[in-house]
């Protein structure tokens, strides 16, 4: 039984590097297009805006008024996705919180999917799809399952354009309670990693772990030419059993 009376808000950090060949507006409409095609409605989408240049501010601004999503704008000299997780995270007012990537499309039962597996005590996560660099974006709602018919099963590192695979870092769901509870992302730990912290964090704490399993709900991520030279602040390696506590004074601070 759908608990339709359940409150979800998705959070969608961005921080937009104009070095990059990539079309970050496109990237972020077609994000928003897909949350607004939802069969059952989000009770908000909050996009983090983390960049200081006025002009992506201005790009962001510009896509999120053209949908039901509202910006908040929380800027950093160094980019700390895990950081703009956890101002939306403090902010956000529904009942369960869906941690994503701001270019993550989602098929349209993907929120009432969310509605069906959500639980107080659990950690909920999707599998992810990636589509190859070339695919024709238009039109998502009306072709979705033409991109998502030819893709295959692929459990290992190596080619991703169009493969399916269990993920973690692509979407998080959680109870309010529960991000509360662990404080959100690590902020100390590069990005690359803090997902996988988050996952000890949710064992330690007991909560049942689900997976929304493609046969479920379907979750695309556009590949692009060029390799993002945002990985270079996303990447590093980092000793996991050697994380200290985190700083005392909270989590999210704008």
């Amino acid at each position: 039984m759908v608990q339709h009376a359940m409150k979800i808000s998705y959070v969608l950090p961005i921080w937009i590097n104009l070095r990059d060949d990539r079309n970050w507006e496109r990237d972020l409409d077609n994000a928003l297009m897909m949350l607004d095609a939802q069969t059952v409605r989000p009770h908000e989408v909050l996009v983090i805006d983390l960049s200081e240049k006025a002009e992506c501010n201005e790009t962001v601004e510009r896509v999120t008024g053209a949908h039901f999503a509202t910006r908040i704008h929380a800027p950093q000299k160094t980019f700390s996705m895990s950081h703009g997780f956890n101002v939306g995270i403090k902010q956000a007012t529904g009942d369960y919180i869906a941690c994503i990537g701001f270019e993550m499309m989602l098929s349209v039962n993907y929120t009432e999917t969310i509605q069906e597996r959500a639980v107080p005590l659990a950690h909920l996560s999707g599998t992810c799809g990636f589509l190859g660099p070339d695919a024709d974006l238009s039109d998502l709602t009306g072709r979705w399952d033409e991109l998502i018919e030819p893709m295959e099963h692929n459990p290992v590192p190596g080619r991703k354009e169009n493969t399916y695979r269990k993920t973690v870092g692509a979407l998080q769901v959680m109870h309010r309670d529960q991000w509360h509870r662990l404080r959100g992302y690590n902020e100390e730990v590069p990005f690359a990693r803090a997902d996988s912290e988050l996952i000890r964090a949710v064992r330690k704490a007991r909560l049942k772990e689900r997976i929304i399993i493609w046969e479920q709900a379907q979750m695309l991520h556009p590949h692009h030419k060029k390799a993002s030279s945002l990985m270079k602040h996303i990447g590093g390696i980092v000793n996991l059993d050697a994380i200290r506590e985190r700083n005392a004074k909270g989590w999210g601070e704008v």
